[in-house]
């Protein structure tokens, strides 16, 4: 029933400087870990999203629902570590690996999507492994992208195929 059906997205402009998870995002269950509001870390403002420290072969992974119209989501990731792998729906852009904020697009058509960010740690240590998210920002098809704080990007996100190629069949359908 249309009762029952989300609230359509047509803007989003979160920071998360409330500090708990917005309408819409929750932990995916088959993660190990999840990414929360932290004071830790931020790209703008006073918190972002942070996953916890995180050893060898775990995961962390958060998912944003919705029904959207046609549009852009936008987001900052920071990678302390390996690179986090962003899904829609299916996988379709490649991975992010950068210790700077860089700027993250992903193109939607109109209807429901589940966003799946996910951060699988292959690094060897343990507890070295974090990743964090900050600045989300969905814009309607035909309006003006949001104003961005800096003209200056921290970085140039680094692609690599392979970043993810350890991830669970879970994470990456």
């Amino acid at each position: 029933s249309a009762a029952s059906l989300p609230p359509l997205v047509s803007s989003m402009d979160e920071s998360f400087e409330a500090g708990v998870l917005p309408v819409g995002w929750r932990v995916d269950a088959l993660s190990d870990a999840g990414f929360s509001p932290t004071a830790e870390v931020s790209f703008t403002g006073r918190r972002a999203l942070w996953t916890p420290a995180l050893d060898a072969g775990e995961d962390a992974g958060i998912e944003l629902r919705g029904r959207f119209v046609a549009g852009t989501l936008r987001m900052r990731i920071r990678v302390d570590g390996d690179a986090p792998a962003v899904f829609v729906d299916a996988v379709l852009p490649p991975a992010i690996n950068s210790a700077a904020w860089t700027e993250h697009e992903i193109a939607l058509s109109a209807g429901p999507h589940v966003v799946r960010i996910a951060y699988v740690c292959t690094r060897h240590g343990s507890g070295d492994g974090r990743a964090a998210i900050d600045d989300v920002t969905f814009t309607a098809a035909g309006d003006p992208p949001p104003a961005l704080v800096s003209s200056v990007f921290d970085a140039l996100a680094v692609v690599s195929e392979s970043t993810c190629a350890g991830a669970s069949p879970a994470l990456r359908d």
